[in-house]
């Protein structure tokens, strides 16, 4: 296991000059309290600020509460101040005298004391599988940089190269490493906690190059924010970093989901973390994160702290349109109180006025709870709101059996406004009505599609009123003076030539030709594709 060499040049390599500068100023002046270094990791309280340093054969990583993504002074001030430490600590005389023993009469000297002493043996037997799985930890973190590090100068060289099918990473190694972090939650969550975090940074970093295809790594990271919330669980994180973590992440990750995840970390988390989420929450993250995931934020701390009623009453203060009712209803009906959603609701529609969103969840409610008559009243309020061929079904169907007099109010609201006439139309054609709907087309016209079927279904018994609207689509198509139109214009002349028939008038037909070919005397290819059709 290689040893890793920290001095002051080292801390100063990993910072800006400036950084450094700030760094040896906080430490000269004692800025630097609590000390505690546990493994590689260096933890102190830098001017205030809670900072945690990790030392690897890659560098140092840092958090700390003042949230900045880069290496602050605050981390390098607490790394200087623990090479310091080093720098002066009094190596005891007895254990240079021991240093001089081989490793054989130590161990054996050490199981004749233990076989004395059960406290001994059983602290022996704690520190040997600590150090056993720290020297695991090491290898595992040191395996997961390398890995990661290859990853990172293979996306540099596709940045460079082009590939029309793009990059798909081999991610073989990087998941056999997660398999054994894994295997160490149930063992020792609070290491297997730093190696997840420290996986988290690395994977980001990687799928922050943009030049990774695929949904692989995505899924390998969302497997870890799984283990991390798994470790967090059965480990005993400090709850005020465990919150600034994650808060951290909130701000600065563009893949990482945390801010949904807090009722997960609520118990780890506890009255402190939770305390802490929303100081930052109010300071730090507030103002520098999108609106959405701000809002997603909000209600998952609420949903932390209170459960759905929690979230409830948080939206509720900042409700401020009929959407944010509609939000507050969706909750509750999901958790099947659809009597407190209709409550909401109405307080909403009397707020804000009738809403499409508003009446629809209610109408969700009625029918859960087998109001029928309730359900039809919200159906029609629906329709009216906004009446489509769409809502008129959704009417219908609901009545069911009882649908006759609902269609009859449907049909009468639809004739009292022009603005309604399309689904007037509509409506009429699927009831049988065609005489209704042509009524409607002659009054108000209608768009190309809805007119032609309309004119269609009336073509069925009265072919003589079809007959002048394709002849309106011939000539039309004729005046384009293109191949094409003309192509269509001869097929508008069949289906004349069987309005004709049908209208008993077939003797008519042949004049309409003659004089749809004199009106057009220059443009031979039309009548070359006239004599050609066989119409006559």
């Amino acid at each position: 296991m290689a040893l890793i060499q920290i001095d002051e040049e080292t801390v100063r390599s990993q910072v800006s000059e400036p950084v450094f500068a700030e760094a040896l100023a906080l430490a000269d002046d004692g800025k630097v309290a609590g000390l505690t270094e546990s493994g590689a990791s260096v933890s102190a309280l830098v001017s205030g600020h809670s900072v945690t340093v990790t030392f690897t054969a890659s560098g140092m990583f840092a958090a700390c509460e003042c949230l900045d993504p880069e290496l602050c002074a605050h981390a390098a001030a607490a790394a200087v101040s623990w090479v310091r430490m080093g720098d002066v600590q009094p190596v005891p005389d007895l254990y240079a005298l021991l240093r001089t023993q081989d490793s054989g009469w130590l161990a054996r000297r050490l199981a004749t004391l233990a076989a004395a002493d059960s406290a001994l043996a059983d602290r022996l037997r704690t520190e040997l599988a600590e150090t056993i799985v720290a020297e695991e930890t090491t290898d595992l973190l040191a395996d997961l940089e390398e890995v990661m590090a290859d990853m990172l100068a293979e996306a540099e060289d596709e940045d460079n190269s082009w590939d029309e099918d793009g990059w798909y990473p081999d991610l073989e190694d990087l998941e056999e490493i997660l398999d054994e972090i894994d295997d160490l939650i149930e063992q020792t969550p609070d290491t297997a906690r730093e190696l997840i975090v420290r996986a988290v940074d690395l994977i980001e970093e990687a799928l922050d190059t943009g030049e990774i295809y695929g949904g692989q790594l995505v899924d390998d990271l969302e497997r870890v924010q799984g283990m991390h919330q798994e470790a967090c669980l059965s480990g005993s994180p400090d709850p005020v970093k465990l919150a600034e973590w994650l808060m951290g992440k909130v701000l600065t990750s563009n893949w990482c989901t945390f801010e949904s995840s807090l009722p997960t970390y609520a118990p780890a988390l506890g009255d402190l973390g939770l305390r802490r989420c929303h100081e930052l929450l109010d300071g730090t993250i507030a103002g520098r994160v999108p609106d959405y995931k701000l809002s997603t934020l909000r209600e998952s701390l609420a949903r932390a702290e209170g459960g759905t009623d929690a979230v409830v009453a948080m939206l509720a203060r900042r409700a401020a349109n009929s959407r944010d009712i509609a939000k507050i209803a969706r909750l509750l009906i999901d958790e099947k109180r659809h009597d407190e959603a209709l409550g909401w609701i109405d307080q909403g529609m009397g707020r804000y006025g009738r809403d499409q969103h508003l009446l629809t969840l209610a109408l969700d409610c009625h029918q859960y709870a087998g109001r029928t008559e309730h359900a039809l009243e919200t159906r029609w309020q629906l329709f009216t709101l906004s009446p489509s061929m769409h809502t008129y079904q959704s009417l219908t169907r609901l009545a069911d059996a009882d649908a006759a007099p609902w269609k009859a109010k449907a049909i009468t609201h639809l004739r009292s406004s022009a603005a309604m006439a399309h689904t007037l139309a509509e409506v009429l054609l699927i009831n049988g009505d065609v005489a209704g709907a042509w009524e409607v087309l002659q009054t108000y016209g209608l768009g190309s599609d809805l007119r032609m079927r309309v004119v269609n279904a009336r073509a069925r018994t009265h072919p003589q009123d079809a007959i002048p609207v394709y002849q309106e689509l011939a000539e039309s198509s004729v005046s384009r003076a293109s191949r094409p139109g003309y192509q269509e214009a001869i097929q508008y002349l069949f289906t004349l030539r069987t309005l004709f028939e049908r209208a008993g008038s077939q003797a008519e037909f042949p004049s309409y030709v003659a004089r749809l070919r004199a009106a057009h005397p220059g443009k031979k290819a039309f009548h070359t594709q006239l004599d050609g059709a066989g119409l006559l």
